[in-house]
């Protein structure tokens, strides 16, 4: 179809660099991994690092949150963690019976707590009943 075998020849020459380079990139894809995003926390533990009141903000956050991880969810339906300040963790309850039963745990909630957020040096755990959470 080509009036000439010089162009001919250029174009089979064009053909087979794109099929390499199509090649090429089909394996590529096949060998690079995909990253999974970074976490947040990570993120933002990175951009405060320099900021150490706004990193221990950022651990009593998480440490209030993860209270219904530690008591449970029925637990956590009459209960509700508070605040921490000077290493003590203050937990409004709204039904005295389970108020009882968290004082009794207290001991084995306080020690997760340690556990997992070590640097708070949570010493204390305070209950305090409240007509609704």
């Amino acid at each position: 179809m080509l009036k000439t075998k010089k162009s001919e020849a250029e174009l089979l020459e064009l053909y087979n660099i794109r099929k390499n380079d199509h090649r090429k990139l089909r394996t590529k894809k096949a060998t690079t991994k995909k990253r999974a995003p970074e976490k947040a926390s990570a993120l933002l533990n990175q951009f405060f690092k320099d900021e150490p009141e706004a990193l221990k903000k950022m651990q009593e956050s998480r440490a209030i949150q993860s209270w219904t991880r530690y008591v449970g969810k029925e637990a956590a339906k009459v209960s509700k963690a508070i605040r921490i300040t000077e290493g003590e963790l203050l937990v409004y309850v709204s039904d005295p019976l389970w108020l009882h039963q968290l004082m009794l745990l207290k001991n084995q909630i306080l020690n997760c707590y340690r556990r997992e957020f070590a640097q708070l040096k949570l010493r204390q755990l305070y209950f305090k009943r409240v007509d609704a959470v």
